[in-house]
């Protein structure tokens, strides 16, 4: 069916936004104050990466892959407990203070994933198996193999 009628009374205020370019999901980013991703299952995310970046505090799933990327950068709750997104929500909004530290610190974090910083990583370590690995020999063709049989 269509996206948003099943949407039940209780959160009628939601918008589903449906597909977005990517400018204009980035804009949202930088006009939100907070992010939530209540994944059960996230190997890096990076839209959490694009609403650090643009200044979101983060509540993310306490779950091994956020913890490691956002430990102390993100509020982090049970995915599967509605009570405590809505709690750690409800305190950012209540509590400006706090809601600014955790943007600021989320927008730190997000600086250590940059793109120039990954392509420098990966020319880091390619350069590195090139000192150190011996030339690699071409593997015969097929007419080589069988010249030699």
């Amino acid at each position: 069916g269509d996206v948003g009628t099943d949407i039940p009374p209780s959160v009628s205020n939601l918008d589903l936004l449906g597909e977005l370019p990517r400018a204009d999901l980035l804009e949202l980013f930088r006009a939100a104050s907070i992010y939530v991703a209540p994944a059960l299952y996230e190997p890096f995310g990076l839209t959490t990466l694009e609403a650090a970046a643009g200044g979101c505090a983060l509540v993310l799933a306490d779950i091994p892959s956020l913890r490691e990327l956002w430990d102390s950068a993100a509020v982090f709750v049970d995915p599967r407990d509605p009570s405590a997104v809505r709690d750690a929500l409800a305190g950012l909004i209540a509590d400006a203070a706090t809601r600014r530290d955790f943007q600021r610190r989320a927008a730190l974090r997000a600086r250590r994933y940059s793109l120039s910083k990954m392509i420098e990583a990966y020319q880091g370590t390619y350069i590195s198996l090139m000192k150190t690995s011996a030339p690699l020999e071409p593997e015969p063709s097929l007419s080589q193999l069988e010249a030699q049989a």
